[in-house]
């Protein structure tokens, strides 16, 4: 038997509580959502860690200096010309590190430069600062200034940019006229880098063989985008940079990448009879895909602003497109 309930009672403080109206509701707004661009930086390497790489790297080449060294004197004490040799062969091994040494150091000071730019035309276009914009055409004209087709578009293009009196419009007008063909050619680099990583994986047998050639492929991407961009890394400047790339592509939670983006790049048909090895090399290029966008976005001069920032999807359907031609029939 249920039992009966008690009638509620109202206070006089709620009465006209049901004459309200929906309108006069006050608003609930939702937190407001992180976005893309403002997702945590990657740690940097600590000053001590940054110390005991620098001591155990003096050590190693003090040792590595010493065994030269020696060696060279222990030929030289036996009277024969093998010791003037080896006297010769080490002169010019450290005449080469010394010419590598300095090729490598403009390459880095080179990539530092591009971060600069990056950072100043970041600040303009957060402090709305048309000055500041427009003194970056020539920090970015002498960037480019062996580049013919480049300084062609932009004089093309920065005929009126001082007329243009908006900050977000100027800075429009200066990145489509330097990156606008840039950023094609980056994105071609990329698909084609794609492409040949999905090709190896699918078609090399050999596990181990196939990650090295995809780490060779993804280290010589990440050169390539910055040479196209005016960087011009350098060995150690292209390891540098792809570390980066890996840390930015960690910190963004992207590394993972589900059978979801390859059914709708490929077609579920398509991904569903693909064979086992072959839906690896799709894994791996789409990883590679996913790292050259990100090379893109850091190293570039200028960050994406008017011209849109290259979707993963777009990427991923250009690369496949040839592989995946004759299987759709």
């Amino acid at each position: 038997m249920a039992t009966r309930k008690n009638p509620i009672i109202l206070d006089e403080e709620t009465a006209g509580v049901g004459d309200a109206s929906p309108v006069d509701a006050p608003a609930i707004f939702d937190a407001p959502s992180a976005a893309p661009d403002e997702r945590p930086a990657p740690q940097k390497m600590s000053g001590a860690s940054r110390f005991l790489l620098w001591s155990a790297g003096g050590l190693a080449s003090a040792l590595l200096i010493n065994a030269v060294w020696g060696f060279v004197l222990d030929m030289m004490a036996r009277g024969t010309i093998w010791g003037q040799v080896a006297l010769v062969s080490v002169g010019l091994f450290f005449v080469a590190v010394i010419v590598f040494a300095i090729s490598e150091w403009r390459a880095y000071a080179r990539l530092s430069r591009m971060t600069a730019l990056q950072a100043e035309a970041q600040s303009a276009l957060t402090a709305q600062n048309l000055a500041q914009l427009s003194a970056l055409i020539p920090k970015l004209r002498a960037l480019y200034r062996d580049r013919m087709a480049v300084q062609g578009a932009a004089d093309h293009r920065l005929q009126s940019v001082e007329d243009v009196l908006d900050a977000d419009l100027r800075m429009g007008v200066i990145e489509t006229a330097f990156l606008e063909g840039l950023d094609a050619q980056a994105r071609a680099e990329v698909a084609q880098a794609t492409r040949r990583v999905a090709s190896v994986t699918a078609l090399v047998p050999m596990g181990s063989l196939d990650m090295v050639i995809s780490f060779w492929i993804n280290l010589r991407m990440i050169r390539r985008v910055a040479e196209i961009y005016g960087g011009r890394a350098g060995t150690f400047g292209a390891m540098r940079l792809a570390r980066s790339v890996i840390a930015q592509l960690v910190a963004t939670g992207a590394i993972a990448l589900g059978d979801d983006l390859l059914s709708s790049t490929l077609g579920g048909s398509l991904a569903g009879k693909l064979s086992r090895r072959f839906g690896e090399g799709v894994l791996n290029g789409a990883m590679t895909a996913r790292l050259g966008v990100i090379a893109m976005q850091l190293c570039r001069p200028l960050p994406f602003h008017a011209l849109p920032r290259p979707a993963l999807r777009s990427v991923l359907s250009e690369a496949f497109s040839g592989l995946f031609t004759g299987s759709k029939g």
